[in-house]
């Protein structure tokens, strides 16, 4: 399926927030709001601009992203299970575990895996 079929789709169905988390499509969305401009697309593009304003500004470090394996910690910090059950199941030390949540947490500029799961909720991340 093409994305311009995809973002009709979107448009017809509400997916506004699944296109949110395709922050790598921001390019090619501004580009089919430019070419086809609709409401929509004008407010999704805004909307990604904002979200990636957002992301970048309040990392502990301006424009420090989260690596892949960080997002994956923090969705599985969203489930509630213990660090050690994480780490088992993401075949990585205790050890490991935990420099990823300290990096992740300092990324976000948060003290906590609660504050974490919080603020990547608010930034679409999980």
């Amino acid at each position: 399926m093409s994305l311009s079929k995809a973002l009709e789709l979107g448009a017809e169905c509400g997916y506004h927030e699944y296109f949110l988390r395709q922050i790598e499509l921001y390019p090619l969305i501004i580009k089919a709001a430019a070419n086809k401009p609709t409401i929509y697309l004008e407010n999704l593009a805004k909307d990604m601009s904002d979200r990636i304003n957002m992301i970048t500004h309040s990392s502990g470090e301006l424009g420090e992203k989260l690596t892949n394996r960080e997002l994956e910690i923090l969705k599985h910090l969203n489930s509630g299970n213990a660090i050690s059950s994480i780490a088992k199941s993401l075949h990585i030390s205790q050890n490991t575990m935990k420099t990823h949540l300290r990096n992740t947490y300092r990324k976000l500029d948060v003290d906590g895996r609660h504050s974490a799961v919080d603020k990547a909720k608010k930034l679409l991340l999980i």
